[in-house]
């Protein structure tokens, strides 16, 4: 699991889902982490939308991963064929 190519989405847990729960939660929605080479899924569950909230577990996140092959420059670079050193 790296970070080169991950995607990130939010989902709401249906009211039902929730409601037939054995341990009840105060989380409302799920935040998922999709590596796309590997596949790999992390879930967690979040209280709320907020930026604070969703950053801190984008945080916890990337603490769990590899450190890419590439840096951001260098990623950014090959895709915009440019030295950013112009810039």
């Amino acid at each position: 699991m790296s970070l080169e190519r991950v995607q990130v989405d939010l989902w709401k847990i249906p009211k039902q889902i929730v409601e037939s729960l054995v341990v009840p939660t105060e989380s409302k929605y799920l935040i998922s982490f999709i590596d796309q080479f590997s596949k790999y899924i992390k879930l967690y569950k979040i209280a709320n939308k907020k930026a604070v909230t969703t950053a801190q577990q984008l945080e916890k996140y990337i603490t769990t991963c590899k450190k890419p092959r590439k840096s951001f420059k260098q990623i950014m670079e090959q895709s915009l064929r440019v030295n950013l050193k112009t810039w």
